[in-house]
């Protein structure tokens, strides 16, 4: 069941920031160096300073589903609570791979966590990103995982260069149309990658290079 609406043949552009820490701003003002004996003031562009900005922010972020589902459940668990829902009330949310977020179970209020998740509500933002996150996550380790195998294939019979790279890209069209499934019981969340088949699967099942 993973954020952001996008086409059918990409998955969410942006991942969440698992730290929960600001970003520190990278300094603006002029920079000094001493290596050619008379201090020289170095200005950088604006483009330079945006570059610095996002170096700083990629050691905020990580793509491990594990991480996201974790925050996924305080974040759920907070929910339930502003709601005034019981924690052990047992949930199944999906992501689709277009952003939208779709929430069951037997409690009358499921449907206003829906609207909450999908509406741009502030409070639901954390809980959307961690879900998202994790079926993003999700996602690019078992592209990662194929890209491994290929590689390695490649090394070990190269004359299968192109059929590994196509294989590859298989894998991957089929992993960014998978959604992402989360079901929550007895105060623990559970998420796992669901196939166009209605098969739950995760990073690295099924995976075989071909003959």
């Amino acid at each position: 069941m993973i954020n952001s609406t996008q086409n059918n043949t990409s998955i969410y552009p942006t991942a969440y920031a698992a730290s929960g820490q600001a970003v520190e701003k990278a300094p603006t003002e002029p920079q000094t160096s001493s290596l050619y004996g008379e201090s020289v003031t170095v200005s950088l562009s604006p483009a330079a300073e945006g570059a610095k900005t996002l170096a700083s922010m990629a050691l905020e972020i990580t793509i491990d589903p594990a991480v996201h589902m974790e925050r996924a459940q305080v974040e759920l668990k907070a929910m339930m609570a502003r709601l005034g829902m019981s924690a052990d009330t047992d949930i199944d949310i999906e992501i689709l791979n277009d952003g939208t977020i779709s929430v069951e179970g037997d409690h009358p209020l499921v449907s206003k966590m829906e609207e909450d998740l999908n509406g741009g509500d502030l409070q639901a933002r954390k809980l959307r990103n961690a879900l998202i996150g994790a079926h993003t996550g999700s996602v690019m380790m078992h592209i990662g995982e194929a890209v491994s195998m290929a590689m390695q294939g490649a090394d070990d019979n190269p004359s299968m260069m192109e059929t590994y790279y196509g294989w590859v890209k298989t894998v991957a069209d089929t992993a960014k149309d998978s959604s992402f499934s989360v079901s929550f019981s007895n105060g623990e969340i559970l998420g796992s990658l669901v196939g166009s088949d209605g098969e739950a699967y995760s990073p690295g099942d099924g995976l075989t290079l071909p003959a």
